[in-house]
């Protein structure tokens, strides 16, 4: 598994990054983290992923990367949620958190450098509250990690590319495409979804 040269090169930091469970998309995200850091093309960034898997990120980024974020889980955001996040170089926050209406109307007037989303499948329906919030943060680069995405339907990956590069789906015809399977979204297999996303 090797991302980090088409993430940074041909797909210009925004990327779906999809690989069975525990085959290391936190690592490559982590690597293009860091690569972006160390170029000066990154100063901001925010991750988000469940409440679960918070305080592993938050480890993970310290240990292997030698960086310092503070999470929803510490005292910062209970003290001056503002604060956090407008004033956060590096977070690692709950989804649950950020889509909670209050959270996500101060974290939608920073710019994030980078945006990474783990668990990304919790995006696939555009009308949740989790794919609103994500939507409207404004960003440079955007990793979203899934282990299951083609076990969506073709409207649940077009959702997750729109997150990535709004309108792109209508310039590769994905968007007739997901009109005409309606009545079967789940018909086109992992094959189908390829050649559809092979850009």
């Amino acid at each position: 598994m090797a991302y980090r040269a088409p993430v940074l090169g041909p797909l210009r930091g925004r990327a779906l990054l999809c690989d069975e469970v525990g085959l290391g998309k936190t690592i490559e995200a982590g690597l293009v983290l860091k690569e972006l850091l160390t170029r000066g093309m990154v100063r901001r960034f925010l991750v988000l992923t469940t409440p679960s898997l918070v305080d592993q990120w938050a480890e993970e980024l310290r240990e292997k990367f030698g960086l310092d974020p503070v999470t929803t889980n510490g005292p910062e955001i209970r003290s001056d949620a503002g604060a956090f996040w407008r004033d956060g170089r590096g977070i690692v926050a709950s989804l649950h958190t950020l889509k909670q209406a209050a959270h996500v109307q101060i974290a939608k007037d920073v710019h994030w450098d980078l945006l990474i989303v783990d668990e990304a499948h919790h995006l696939r329906n555009r009308l949740s509250a989790a794919w609103q919030a994500v939507h409207a943060l404004p960003r440079q680069y955007l990793l979203l990690l899934t282990a299951t995405p083609v076990q969506n339907s073709i409207e649940e990956l077009y959702n997750l590319v729109t997150l990535i590069e709004p309108g792109g789906c209508h310039r590769e015809g994905i968007s007739e495409k997901i009109h005409r399977s309606k009545k079967s979204p789940r018909a086109a297999g992992p094959a189908e979804l390829r050649r559809l996303l092979g850009r």
